[in-house]
């Protein structure tokens, strides 16, 4: 038996049609979803819910969203609330010879958007950050990092896995 415990819903990042989508697999793999609630306290066997409610445990896995790696506070550069560096067009930390890429670099895909922690950012632009780094040192100019499409993806277990595209993660491809 698994119960989710979700505050204030699961996937609160994603739009209501890809939501849904998601708490119907949850739902046919047999999760138990308790949305809006957060854990007061783990004590042995036990999780205490802000409501109150005390729900039995074996195992208690807690996932409190993604953050950047803690390598990132070695680098004097600005950061943003997920401890991301923020860097410029070309990925470029704000520390001389500091390149950022995936889960490390918040990086803006357009005028009020930044990349998602996901690997259908990471990859791109690792490829780009490496690219630029070799560059500057061969005395080159550096290229600005560009992402084309705006796609992100979910496991779903055994139901497959959904596929979206679009900031509001709510035009579901797959």
């Amino acid at each position: 038996e698994v119960t989710l415990l979700a505050a204030p819903t699961p996937a609160p990042g994603y739009g209501l049609r890809a939501r849904k989508l998601i708490e119907e697999s949850l739902s046919s793999l047999g999760v138990t979803v308790r949305a809006g609630v957060r854990v007061s306290e783990v004590a042995d066997g036990a999780v205490l819910l802000s409501d109150n409610d005390w729900i039995s445990a074996e195992l208690v896995a807690w996932a409190a969203g993604p953050r950047a790696s803690e390598l990132t506070a070695q680098i004097p550069a600005a950061r943003d609330s997920l401890g991301r560096l923020l860097v410029d067009g070309y990925l470029r930390a704000g520390t001389p010879g500091v390149w950022a890429a995936g889960d490390s670099a918040c990086a803006k895909v357009d005028a009020t958007h930044s990349s998602v922690m996901s690997c259908q950012q990471a990859g791109p632009q690792g490829r780009r950050a490496g690219e630029n780094a070799a560059a500057v040192a061969l005395g080159h100019r550096p290229r600005a990092y560009r992402q084309a499409l705006y796609l992100t993806c979910l496991a779903l277990g055994e139901r497959g896995g959904l596929l979206t595209c679009g900031f509001e993660r709510d035009t579901v491809l797959a």
